[in-house]
């Protein structure tokens, strides 16, 4: 079979094209892409400003913004408690100036061979005229603390007492312990003693002996009132507990050191028989006896004389 002619079929298949394109529908504008871009708008100052082209990606669903609830308050900060300032080594914390320490006294000054003979509980009106005659025979002086109550009862064995140069110191009106008083209380203690002596003797003291020398800080201001001194002691018979002249006389003597101030007390027998072996016993060993106000150094008190005491009065003469 004899092939046609490449020539005669060119031509045939561009006539068939041809006639393709002829009747072929022409293409509508809106099926064509807008290929043109807007122009660019001016900004307030002249500057073109690019507007971006269109994004094909889809728009996101529209979720709704629920607003975050208010955080809670944070709960409040403990405060720690303030310490005390710290005090420097080597001091002590002050009391209240209402409540700082009167002059207190529990011995002298042990530079020389002096010591102080005191007696606590008295007036008695048998035994204490008779510790003054052991007294009187040695001339020695000695300080007593008197109970209010027995001042009341015994004035004028008080004023003999101060006749011979002794010393006159508050112990009280009714030897109660102080430390579990009110001030009122404790008020009442001091101030009715003082009446009761100024009564007896014309004056009152400034020196103080606590019962069983205790008392609280609360004290201090009511001693300060009176302008009070307070004394305790540093040798202690314990006369009140042993009645054994023996023992109590051994104590005293074995105890007694310079500037000593010494505790007994005028209402015991035993001590009233202690007494010239401790005063022949020490006065031999060559001590020295002060009232309490010249052992430590205290203004004297006011001192009585024999003819200036206040004479007894008609009713004390009969008791």
């Amino acid at each position: 079979m004899k092939r046609p002619d490449t020539p005669a079929c060119a031509l045939i298949l561009g006539f068939a094209a041809a006639l393709a394109l002829l009747y072929a529908p022409a293409p509508s504008r809106a099926s064509l892409p807008d290929l043109t871009l807007a122009a660019p708008r001016e900004t307030p100052l002249g500057a073109p400003s690019a507007i971006p082209a269109p994004s094909l990606a889809p728009e996101p669903l529209a979720i709704p913004v629920v607003p975050p609830e208010p955080p809670l308050p944070a709960p409040p900060k403990e405060v720690a408690a303030e310490k005390p300032p710290s005090l420097p080594a080597g001091e002590v914390a002050r009391l209240p100036a209402a409540e700082s320490p009167v002059p207190s006294f529990s011995r002298g000054s042990g530079d020389q061979k002096h010591v102080a003979l005191t007696f606590d509980d008295g007036p008695h009106p048998i035994i204490t005229p008779r510790v003054l005659d052991e007294l009187r025979a040695r001339g020695v002086k000695a300080t007593f603390f008197v109970i209010g109550e027995r001042v009341k009862s015994y004035p004028w064995v008080l004023r003999q007492v101060v006749a011979e140069g002794h010393e006159i110191g508050n112990h009280s009106y009714s030897h109660r312990l102080l430390s579990g008083m009110s001030e009122e209380m404790i008020r009442r203690e001091v101030g009715d003693t003082q009446a009761a002596i100024r009564d007896a003797i014309g004056y009152e003291t400034c020196l103080f002996r606590p019962p069983y020398g205790a008392f609280q800080p609360n004290a201090n201001a009511i001693f300060r009132e009176y302008g009070m001194n307070v004394i305790r002691w540093s040798v202690d018979p314990r006369d009140w507990r042993n009645r054994d002249a023996m023992l109590i006389s051994n104590r005293v003597m074995r105890e007694s050191r310079n500037g000593a101030i010494i505790l007994c007390h005028d209402i015991h027998r035993a001590t009233l028989q202690a007494l010239p072996v401790i005063l022949d016993t020490m006065l031999g060993e060559g001590y020295v006896f002060k009232t309490v106000s010249e052992l430590c150094g205290l203004p004297p008190l006011r001192i009585i004389t024999a003819s200036h005491a206040p004479s007894r009065s008609a009713s004390e003469a009969k008791n």
